[in-house]
């Protein structure tokens, strides 16, 4: 392993990358400084850096239109739309924290821009980029009414041509069956038609 610098001079937490297929960069988003998630003090923040392979340095890029920390990210090249994220947590300015439905995506050179919603807001959710193009999430936790925390047990996929989030069936839920467990944080990618998930 290389020794990379730091971003910044500064540490991060529960932020979020991902590495384009040209594997000669490394986009980092979001996060926090605090290890904390749900410190009142905690704060998450909307930076984006990109780490240059051949340069071994760091530059600051456009910042994300959402401050987020938790949140999930892929690299969804079709439509051009670059390193995406999704869900995450925020504080507010009066106390408590927003669970995120929203996503967005960095197009290098133009800059980040929402797509839609997705169905569920979560923190700590997996996701993976299809063979089809699609942008697969699962996972993660979610506010209760009660404002306790729940295990997400459906996994919903973008379709980045029609810009629309869909709810998988039944079958394709985290949760329900002894094998598919509920999972919050977990890791997961897409091999040939498949999508494994761990952690």
């Amino acid at each position: 392993m290389a020794n990379i610098p730091l971003v910044n001079g500064k540490p991060f937490a529960w932020a979020a990358s991902v590495v384009p297929p040209s594997n000669n960069r490394y986009y980092l988003m979001g996060g926090t400084s605090s290890t904390d998630l749900f410190s009142s003090t905690t704060r998450s923040n909307n930076e984006t850096f990109v780490y240059d392979v051949d340069s071994d340095q760091w530059a600051p890029a456009a910042p994300m239109q959402t401050a987020r920390s938790a949140h999930t990210a892929s690299w969804v090249p079709a439509n051009n739309l670059g390193a995406c994220v999704a869900g995450g947590l925020a504080a507010q300015s009066g106390g408590g924290f927003v669970f995120h439905s929203s996503a967005e995506c960095y197009m290098p050179g133009l800059g980040w821009r929402y797509i839609g919603n997705m169905k569920i807001p979560r923190i700590g959710a997996g996701s993976a980029t299809g063979q089809d193009g699609k942008w697969y999430v699962f996972g993660g936790l979610t506010a209760t009414v009660e404002s306790t925390l729940a295990a997400v047990l459906q996994t919903e996929v973008y379709d980045p041509i029609r810009n629309t989030w869909t709810l998988l069936p039944p079958e394709f839920k985290l949760g329900g069956l002894d094998v598919f467990s509920a999972r919050a944080f977990p890791s997961g990618c897409m091999v040939g038609n498949t999508l494994y998930v761990t952690g």
